[in-house]
């Protein structure tokens, strides 16, 4: 009998030995979970609060990136704008042109604006002649030394080939070469084109070379021509009647200064 007690007493205290365990497995997880749930909603909260911060962070940044931006572009715009008043004086001073104004563009433009028509009839004849026999003759002879021969022909081709012809309406310079373009064969100055006139003579002043400078900024030279200086005065006098300007005009002392 007492070991059937026993036997009831070890039984009935089983199932409550393993109830107790099994509550205690179950506040144990109760408890994690709940430690669990902190420590989320914790980084929850953190990670929000460091999402925030960048944000500000970014937008402050994005906003002075802005004006910093913005502060070059208007620093760039004022270079921009002073490199070009530079450059455009520079041009002026110098007078050359910019890119893209002398292209083949800016050559049909030009050409396809209408042109002043002038009237050369009834003109009177001041001097008209070929370049100076003189400056031939001294570049055949300086053609014996070999290194003067490619001048010594350009002489030979200006002597055979270009006229001079001064009028009391124009300049004309005539190319009769068979080499070159059709347009530069005849070239035609009134006076009221001419700016500027620079001569220069050669050798001892027998003959010399004249640069003759137009309102478009182009330019026509007179080589080896014989009483140059009658030719500049009487170029002189007419430009300055054709022009309400004063046309300047640039002699050198007549010194050997090359042929």
């Amino acid at each position: 009998r007492k070991k059937e007690r026993e036997r009831e007493k070890s039984d009935s205290m089983a199932p409550s030995g393993l109830s107790m365990e099994r509550l205690g497995r179950a506040r144990l997880d109760a408890r994690c979970s709940q430690r669990a749930r902190v420590i989320a909603n914790a980084v929850s909260q953190r990670s929000g609060w460091v999402t925030k911060k960048l944000n500000q962070h970014r937008s402050g940044g994005l906003g002075n990136n802005t004006l910093r931006t913005k502060a070059f572009e208007e620093e760039g715009k004022d270079d921009d704008v002073d490199f070009e008043e530079r450059l455009a004086k520079l041009r002026a001073a110098k007078g050359t042109k910019g890119r893209g104004q002398g292209g083949k563009k800016a050559q049909m433009a030009k050409e396809n604006s209408p042109k002043k028509v002038y009237d050369y009839t009834g003109e009177t004849v001041f001097f008209e002649s070929r370049p100076s026999a003189g400056d031939l003759a001294v570049n055949i002879a300086l053609g014996a030394t070999l290194l003067w021969l490619p001048l010594t022909f350009a002489a030979l081709g200006r002597f055979a080939w270009v006229n001079y012809k001064i009028t009391d309406k124009r300049v004309s310079v005539s190319n009769t070469s068979p080499v070159g373009n059709e347009d530069e064969k005849q070239l035609d100055v009134p006076y009221d084109e001419v700016t500027e006139v620079v001569a220069i003579g050669r050798g001892i002043g027998l003959w010399g070379d004249m640069v003759i400078k137009l309102k478009d900024g182009s330019k026509v030279e007179i080589r080896s021509v014989d009483k140059w200086q009658e030719v500049r005065d009487y170029i002189e006098q007419k430009a300055a009647e054709a022009n309400p300007a004063k046309t300047e005009t640039k002699t050198l002392d007549a010194k050997p200064v090359g042929f």
